[in-house]
């Protein structure tokens, strides 16, 4: 292959971001799959490096250290306290997660990038690139993030886009994000956001679910009477609780009295399982209950039970 064809297939899968994929360059060059890898692999070590070194350039631009951080002191909640804090792998899942139960559509691609990351969403019909960015409190976001945002909309084929930051944004990018319909989340939209997603999630459960009353045991009784599971009796207060029209129970819990002293999920890894090969939520070791509290054991059961009605 001629040196200006390879170089002109290099600069797509560079320009689309399609580093992460050795399929694309084992069709467009012609090569077997092992060699595509360490083409892939070499490409990866030599090029990303070099974009982080940019990125960490171009970061400079995009940051502006604020000469006083009391004019944008962060209302302080759980979440604008804690979001700072977490890892690239810990805010990446965050912002995914905040999207899914917002009810966007998450595409699977994920870009990385220095401090943060691209993805696409789509929601009613409509293509969004988002650019989700993890930056310190002491700076704004300039309104140079926009001409990312743009370039981001035209690599990833959107109609708009939306900046993520765990910070805050320049009075400049506000306007201009305006103009150029960007919206523009800072640290108190995520948390705003975050609240929302909760407040959305609680009341799909209570619709799903019986709230706590009385005993743990006979919370779990009362899930009987949802028109989604049916619970079976076996001998020694054994009870086996399945999703209707499933024939593997989800979950086998036993019970003392009101007391329940044992229970354990049977789906592990979207696979049914035995008693024994179960995840261990509740046990019982000579009359001693090891596990949370009725309480909290209901709610974890619930979040739980909840991934299967979806």
């Amino acid at each position: 292959m001629g040196y200006q064809k390879f170089n002109g297939i290099l600069k797509e899968v560079l320009e689309q971001q399609l580093i992460e994929s050795s399929e694309v360059l084992q069709d467009a060059l012609q090569i077997p799959l092992d060699k595509a890898e360490e083409l892939t692999n070499r490409i990866k070590q030599k090029y990303c490096s070099e974009n982080e070194k940019k990125e960490k350039k171009i970061v400079k631009k995009l940051v502006k250290k604020q000469a006083d951080s009391s004019k944008n002191r962060v209302k302080k909640n759980c979440y604008t306290s804690s979001v700072g804090y977490l890892s690239n792998e810990e805010f990446e899942r965050l912002i995914v997660w905040l999207f899914e139960e917002l009810e966007y559509e998450v595409q699977p691609e994920l870009h990385k990038r220095y401090l943060g990351f691209d993805f696409v969403v789509r929601k009613e019909s409509e293509k969004i690139a988002v650019l989700a960015r993890k930056y310190s409190s002491e700076y704004k976001l300039t309104k140079a993030i926009l001409d990312f945002s743009e370039n981001a909309q035209r690599v990833y084929d959107c109609t708009k886009s939306i900046v993520v930051a765990t910070t805050f944004f320049t009075d400049d990018a506000v306007s201009y994000s305006e103009n150029m319909g960007v919206e523009l989340w800072n640290i108190e939209t995520i948390a705003e956001k975050i609240e929302l997603a909760k407040r959305k999630t609680e009341v799909q459960t209570e619709k799903n679910f019986p709230k706590y009353k009385g005993t743990l045991k006979h919370s779990l009784l009362k899930l009987a009477d949802e028109k989604d599971f049916v619970i079976e009796s076996r001998n020694d207060g054994v009870y086996d609780l399945y999703l209707f029209g499933v024939k593997y129970p989800l979950l086998t819990f036993q019970a003392e009295s009101e007391a329940v002293t044992k229970c354990v999920y049977r789906i592990r890894y979207n696979e049914p399982v035995g008693e024994n090969e179960g995840e261990v939520l509740i046990n019982s070791y000579y009359d001693t209950r090891v596990g949370p509290e009725d309480m909290e054991a209901y709610k974890l059961i619930i979040e739980y039970l909840e991934q299967f009605l979806k």
